[in-house]
C-alpha cells in the first residue's frame, strides 16, 4: 500500500504495546493454558509416581498440598494473560474492543501532542448490512465482519490500531498519519471491502460496500479525544448521505 505520507518503520514512535498481534479470539489463548496446565500435571505425577510405589503407605502425604499449590500457581501464571488478551480482544472479528480502543486513543492523543506528530482517526461502518442479516441470518453478518477484520490486518500497519467499535461499525488510530495519508488509507480499504465481492441486493452495487468518515489533528491541537472521535463520526454521517461507498475525511487544528 502507499506509505509516503505515513511512515512504514515504527523505529522512531515509542512502543505502546498495540500492535496489532491479536488475530484470534482469546480462546485460542485461554486453550493454550489449559494444554499447558495439563502437560505440567501429568510431569508432575510422573515424578511423583515413583516415591509413592516406593514408601507406599509410609508416602508422606503432606507432600500433596505443596504440589497442588504449585499447579495453581502455574495454571495462574499462563491464565491471567490469557484473561488480559482475552479482555481486550473483539470475538467475532480478533479485533481489539471498543473499550481498548478508547484507552489507546487517549494515549495516542497525548503521544501526538507530546511529539508534535499528526494523528488520523478512522470510522468504518458496513453499508445496509442489516439487510444481509435479516435475509441469511446473523451467521453469515458475523462471517463478513471476519472477512472486513481481514482486510484491516491486510491493508494497516502493525502499529495502527484496529478495533471493532460496535455492531457492524470499526474505529482505527493512525498514528503519525496526515490527513492525505488517512485519505490513502480510507480510499483503500473501501476498495479492498468492494473487492471481496460479497453479494447483497439490498445496496446499490448490490455488493457488501464500507463508508468511512475520518478526522486528522495535523497540528495535535484538539480539546480531547472526544473530539476527534465525534468529527470523524460526523463526517461518516456525510459519507453515508453522499451516496456510502466513499470516504469523508475532516482536519482539525
Amino acid at each position: 500500500m502507499p506509505t509516503s505520507p505515513r511512515p512504514s518503520s515504527a523505529d522512531d514512535l515509542v512502543s505502546t504495546g498495540n500492535k496489532q498481534e491479536l488475530r484470534l479470539p482469546g480462546l485460542l489463548a485461554g486453550a493454550t493454558a489449559v494444554v499447558a496446565l495439563f502437560a505440567m500435571l501429568a510431569l508432575a505425577l510422573h515424578a511423583v509416581t515413583p516415591h509413592i510405589a516406593a514408601h507406599g503407605p509410609n508416602y508422606n502425604v503432606w507432600l500433596a498440598p505443596f504440589a497442588v499449590v504449585t499447579l495453581v500457581l502455574a495454571h495462574r501464571s499462563l491464565s491471567v494473560p490469557a484473561l488480559r488478551a482475552e479482555a481486550r480482544v473483539d470475538p467475532k472479528t480478533g479485533l481489539f474492543n471498543a473499550r481498548h480502543f478508547a484507552t489507546t486513543l487517549r494515549q495516542e492523543l497525548d503521544r501526538a501532542v507530546r511529539f508534535g506528530r499528526p494523528m488520523s482517526v478512522i470510522m468504518a461502518d458496513l453499508d445496509l448490512l442489516r439487510d444481509i442479516n435479516n435475509t441469511y441470518g446473523h451467521l453469515a453478518g458475523d462471517a463478513i465482519l471476519a472477512g472486513v477484520a481481514d482486510v484491516f490486518r491486510r491493508e494497516l500497519r502493525d502499529y495502527d490500531v484496529a478495533a471493532r467499535f460496535g455492531g457492524e461499525e470499526f474505529s482505527l488510530i493512525l498514528p503519525a498519519t496526515s490527513m492525505e495519508g488517512a485519505r490513502l488509507v480510507a480510499d483503500l480499504i473501501c476498495t479492498s471491502v468492494y473487492q471481496l465481492g460479497i453479494p447483497n441486493r439490498g445496496a446499490p452495487l448490490e455488493r457488501v460496500t464500507v463508508s468511512i468518515g475520518g478526522a486528522t489533528c495535523s497540528l495535535s491541537q484538539v480539546e480531547s479525544h472526544e473530539t476527534l472521535l465525534e468529527a470523524a463520526d460526523l463526517a461518516l454521517y456525510e459519507a453515508k448521505r453522499m451516496g456510502k461507498n466513499q470516504a469523508v475525511l475532516r482536519e482539525l487544528g
